[in-house]
């Protein structure tokens, strides 16, 4: 009985062990990486399909997600109810000059209401990274407290087995 034990432990502590390494190189596995964080491998995807094609219309794939951040952005700076009315019909890039020396990549989504408004790239692919790090501290997290309760069952199991001797 204490074999069989033993062996699943060792069998589970791998998997945790195998685990744990495909979470802490995600960004280099594509497949672990849309398993951890969907919305941001599709939110990422949108984007990299923005710098391709250099519009976005909102049956591009990845164009769900990267709304949700950017009504989230709007929200901000608008009553949310307002946000929550118009529909994005079209995002693309406007890059402003802000002097000669210094150009700043903004995007520019357009509205149903006919309006157009401005963010700083760089804004929404923070705030697109921010969905890849909240779910790998979150799976990170969950994979070392379960490393810990095999140890922890491992070594009371080893505990038991000595004072029998």
């Amino acid at each position: 009985m204490m074999k069989k034990v033993s062996v699943i432990l060792f069998v589970f502590g791998a998997i945790v062990q195998i685990a744990s390494f495909a979470v802490s190189n995600a960004e280099s596995i594509p497949l672990v990486l849309r398993l951890l964080a969907p919305q941001f491998a599709h939110a990422r995807a949108a984007l990299d399909l923005l710098d391709d094609k250099k519009h976005l219309e909102p049956g591009d794939p990845g164009f769900p997600n990267l709304e949700q951040i950017i009504r989230q952005r709007m929200s901000e700076d608008n009553d949310p109810s307002n946000v929550a009315k118009v529909q994005m019909t079209r995002i693309w890039f406007g890059d402003i000059t802000i002097s000669p020396e210094v150009q700043q990549r903004n995007i520019r989504i357009g509205l149903s209401n006919g309006q157009a408004i401005d963010y700083n790239i760089k804004q929404i692919v923070s705030r697109v990274d921010l969905l890849k790090q909240k779910n790998f501290l979150l799976f990170g997290g969950l994979l070392f407290a379960l490393g810990l309760l095999l140890a922890a069952i491992g070594f009371k199991l080893e505990m038991r087995a000595s004072q029998k001797k």
